[in-house]
């Protein structure tokens, strides 16, 4: 199956010598490799033989690096891209991976070469070189596990080590994004309730606008910026959400099924947009019902670097170890409708989630004080045990008198 032979040669009047492993690839095709030490020529022809065995053998020369098989498949992205199956932001976020990680940590690498080893070794650089967060990092491995499904299609690697990889990594999830408590909630409310010194009407009534379908109706920002008027039903209080705006300026449609829904309006929300939509609303070419004074779409990166942050810290709510940012806003609205008696699968519907197992692990925060949740402890011990239970016991002191000393 594989063999090593010894190859001697006279070289300019001096003698030379190799090793080379010869052997049959499941194709049946020969192929062979040079090594200066008998050796390393022994370890390779194991590692062939095993390989062949186990049909996960791909030549060196039947293979590619890394970076090249990179470079094919952000060609394809870009294809997905015009026929509409993913958005520009998704090509975005693969380009940025493949150029800052990716090619600049294993390009040279071969595909078939590859191992779980290394590419746990090529996480722990991006976070030690690349300074990026774990998390990150794993996202980045995630999208290696996508290239190398590639690269086995086109029958350029046998198996995808970024799977075994990743199931080292489980344990590393994204940080818990910093939420508004209710007390936040009401801080940041009364803050903007009086125009700053200097603001135009305009931005102050957008601003409010904003907020309030994030912590009340659970828009995402793409979601607020992309409403149009046709969407907005201010006899049934319903927002139809059908469309989000991209940092491109894409009006698209939501990521999956479940995110097209109607989201019912509180009675402020819906008098809020009533008065937005017929003092402010302008001509624009999407129908939106928020937009410039020049009927352009509101930039994002724009709004939540600057607008956000002097509405944060206009309210005090500036400090702290995790900046406060605009999608904790709909965090807040999940944690809160949670903890005021809504079913979890009814949230989840509400926020367009496929799987309320997203809904309880990431959205799900305590928004409410510690002695509210002691109440609620004390009120399902009481319905669940008989009262003959609920007495001191004779050989444990009484709690109000231990209190009392």
């Amino acid at each position: 199956m594989a063999t090593v032979m010894k190859r001697e040669w006279t070289y300019n009047g001096v003698k030379k010598s190799a090793w080379i492993v010869r052997y049959l690839d499941d194709a049946g095709i020969k192929r062979q490799k040079t090594f200066e030490k008998k050796k390393e020529a022994d370890a390779y022809r194991d590692q062939v033989r095993q390989e062949i065995l186990q049909g996960t053998h791909v030549a060196k020369a039947a293979s590619l690096t890394v970076a090249e098989l990179s470079e094919h498949y952000l060609r394809l992205a870009e294809d997905r891209v015009k026929d509409g199956r993913i958005g520009r932001t998704r090509l975005r976020v693969l380009t940025v991976a493949t150029r800052r990680s990716i090619v600049a940590g294993i390009g040279r690498r071969v595909v078939g070469e590859l191992t779980a080893l290394d590419v746990e070794e090529w996480y722990r650089w991006m976070i030690r070189e690349g300074k990026l967060l774990p998390p990150t990092a794993k996202e980045r491995v995630q999208i290696l596990k996508l290239m190398l499904d590639h690269a086995i299609k086109y029958k350029w690697a046998k198996a995808n080590v970024a799977v075994e990889a990743l199931k080292e990594l489980r344990g590393v999830r994204k940080r818990k994004i910093r939420t508004f408590t209710v007390d936040e909630v009401r801080t940041l409310l009364e803050s903007m309730s009086q125009r700053r010194k200097y603001q135009r009407d305009r931005y102050h009534a957008m601003n409010l606008c904003f907020v309030n379908l994030a912590a009340f109706c659970g828009l995402r920002y793409g979601e607020v910026t992309g409403l149009t008027i046709d969407n907005v039903d201010f006899n049934r209080r319903v927002i139809r959400v059908r469309h989000s705006m991209t940092i491109f300026g894409e009006l698209k449609g939501p990521k999956t099924q479940s995110g097209v829904r109607d989201v019912p309006m509180p009675n402020h929300v819906n008098a809020m947009l009533r008065a937005w939509i017929d003092k402010y609303t302008v001509p624009n070419e999407h129908n939106l019902v928020f937009s410039t004074r020049n009927g352009q779409r509101v930039d994002g990166s724009t709004w939540t670097h600057q607008d956000w942050r002097v509405i944060l810290k206009h309210a005090g709510l500036d400090n702290g170890p995790q900046r406060l940012r605009f999608h904790a806003l709909r965090h807040f609205c999940a944690s809160w409708m949670l903890e005021t008696g809504w079913s979890v699968t009814e949230t989840a519907h509400h926020l367009g989630h496929a799987s309320f197992d997203m809904t309880l692990s990431t959205y799900s925060h305590v928004v409410v004080g510690g002695n509210r949740r002691h109440d609620m402890m004390e009120r399902s011990v009481q319905m669940a045990l008989p009262a003959t239970a609920l007495r001191p016991h004779p050989a444990l002191p009484d709690a109000r008198e231990t209190q009392d000393a």
